[in-house]
């Protein structure tokens, strides 16, 4: 096989691209923890794209008495699945 200078020099622009450093201070972690830290900003001023209920905190505040005073309201039971409330069926194996 020939030399070939395109090849050479091919290889080593690759090889040097992988030096490169992510950040120029050295932090290969400074922009995730820019993004984390962005995350974390709160909106003092949100904008939403539907009405949020009206809210003045007396429902909350019954909820969190009512637990203090043990006397925590019991949800309603509701079944999502029918298990045991039907006959028949059967897993019938075709050998």
């Amino acid at each position: 096989m020939p030399f070939d200078a395109r090849h050479l020099l091919t290889t080593v622009a690759f090889a040097l691209g992988g030096c490169a450093a992510a950040q120029s201070d050295g932090n290969a972690y400074a922009n995730a923890n820019a993004v984390t830290f962005g995350a974390q900003i709160i909106e003092t001023s949100p904008a939403y794209d539907y009405a949020l209920a009206d809210s003045d905190g007396d429902h909350a505040a019954a909820a969190v008495e009512r637990y203090r005073t043990d006397k925590v309201k019991r949800p309603d039971r509701v079944s999502t699945s029918k298990v045991g409330s039907q006959a028949g069926g059967g897993a019938g194996g075709g050998n």
